[in-house]
């Protein structure tokens, strides 16, 4: 089942914000000119999986914020100081969306799993 809860939802909330943080620090020891934004999906994925829709949405702010703040650390030069600002909207747009189609595909497969149940029971009392 995909839904976390209790002490497992938090192994996985601090899971995810680990791998947040050495993905930064990873992005700020290599420099901007490798980049590893593809992998700041990982933890938004992990948590719009196996947890509610704001936790998912939170993530990916985090996540953008987090990759922000490697960027500037680097130095990475801009032509215009007001690129960083659309980039990082770009990368939240795109975390965002991902966090939002997770939970989404993780609440249909919810929703479906429900309705199997129901209609097994039904069916179940129908033969009996």
């Amino acid at each position: 089942m995909l839904f976390a809860t209790g002490t497992r939802r938090i192994r996985i909330k601090v899971l995810s914000v680990a791998i947040l943080l050495f993905l930064g620090w990873l992005g700020y020891v290599t420099g901007y000119e490798f980049g590893f934004f593809t992998f700041y999906f990982i933890p938004v994925s992990i948590v719009a999986l196996y947890d509610v829709r704001r936790p998912g949405l939170a993530m990916a702010c985090v996540s953008a914020v987090c990759w922000n703040i490697a960027d500037r650390m680097t130095h990475h030069p801009y032509s215009r100081p007001i690129f960083v600002y659309g980039e990082t909207f770009a990368r939240l747009i795109s975390l965002l969306a991902t966090a939002l189609t997770l939970s989404k595909i993780r609440e249909t497969i919810h929703d479906v799993q429900r309705s199997v149940r129901n209609w097994d029971g039904r069916w179940r009392k129908t033969r009996s």
